[in-house]
């Protein structure tokens, strides 16, 4: 019941004004915002360049907009609105804005997918790649035992 937000931005054409994730509709469409208005709490705001780290309880109301709750098919409780932005996320149908003075609907936009182990969600798919380092590392360290081995 948790949602992590992790965010680099930089070379923003002015000072952002906004940042927040809208949900749930289909690129390349726009949908209501489904969190934090106008922008998420302690959100670098002002700059054109910054990052973020936050976690928010999904099952906090604040974490979201109030139109997000109450509009939420159902029962419109915080327990739904926490579903629909999942089951957003899952599915490709939300995404995370950055809204500056020059673009005041959004500079940067981008749909997100969570990533994790659920069975329709292609980030658990993506095999890990070794960074070059510790394939030098590898390689230094076989050709020592390598070297080694022929010194006897």
């Amino acid at each position: 019941h948790t949602l992590e937000v992790e965010v680099w931005f930089a070379g923003l054409t002015a000072n952002n004004t906004a940042a927040h994730i809208h949900c749930c509709v289909a690129a390349p469409n726009n949908v209501g915002v489904a969190t934090q208005t106008p922008t998420f709490i302690g959100f670098p705001s002002g700059h054109t360049a910054g990052t973020y780290f936050q976690t928010f309880d999904t099952l906090d109301a604040s974490t979201y907009r109030a139109g997000f709750i109450k509009n939420a098919p159902g029962d419109g409780t915080v327990a739904t609105a926490e579903a629909l932005l999942f089951a957003g996320l899952n599915d490709g149908f939300a995404y995370f804005n950055i809204h500056t003075m020059a673009f005041p609907g959004g500079e940067i936009r981008g749909f997100r997918e969570l990533c994790g182990d659920t069975p329709n969600n292609p980030c658990a798919t993506i095999p890990t790649v070794p960074e070059p380092a510790t394939l030098a590392l590898l390689g230094l360290g076989l050709a020592g035992l390598g070297f080694l081995r022929r010194k006897r």
